[in-house]
């Protein structure tokens, strides 16, 4: 299922036609990459994406990364970070300090993320207030790209008033596949 990052990288394909999108799945199924320690999955794929593309004959003019998946690129080819939030920020919006995913997300994932931005030739953020999570948590300055959707109609809303409004029941979980 594609998620945000990966429509927003298929959306690049308009803008760079010649465009080559690398991510770890498809590679490690077409070239065998090995399978990452579940607790540093992200970092170690950034890892093994990197070393994979230095032992491509094609070298590329830029690289474009998400989040901390530029953390072990060397700096000889310019790279575009592209912020969709912050770990480091999402772990204390989302978890509790006795979470170990709080530990994750705060400081191992948001150093590889840090790392990421510090060693990119530019950073951008997809809103004002990621632009401050990653200034305020990271030390990076970013330029601001608003994601391409009509806040006007998918907006935030209260919870109850939603289902009000689509006739969900306002006191049973939902599930959406």
């Amino acid at each position: 299922i594609k998620g945000g990052t990966e429509v927003f990288s298929e959306s690049l394909k308009h803008a760079f036609k010649d465009l080559k999108i690398l991510d770890f799945h498809s590679v490690s199924r077409q070239h065998g990459l090995p399978s990452p320690l579940p607790m540093l999955r992200e970092p170690m794929s950034a890892k093994y994406l990197t070393r994979w593309l230095a032992k491509q004959s094609f070298q590329p003019d830029i690289i474009f990364t998400n989040g901390m998946f530029g953390w072990a690129l060397n700096n000889s080819i310019p790279t575009i970070n592209i912020q969709h939030g912050g770990y480091s920020s999402l772990a204390k919006a989302a978890f509790r300090k006795t979470s170990p995913h709080y530990w994750k997300l705060r400081f191992l994932y948001g150093h590889f993320e840090k790392v990421s931005c510090r060693k990119a030739s530019l950073v951008v953020s997809n809103s004002r207030f990621t632009q401050e999570n990653i200034r305020s948590e990271y030390g990076c300055e970013s330029i601001v790209i608003p994601n391409a959707i009509d806040t006007s109609i998918l907006k935030h809303v209260k919870k109850s008033s939603a289902r009000s409004q689509m006739g969900l029941p306002q006191d049973r979980p939902i599930a959406l596949f």
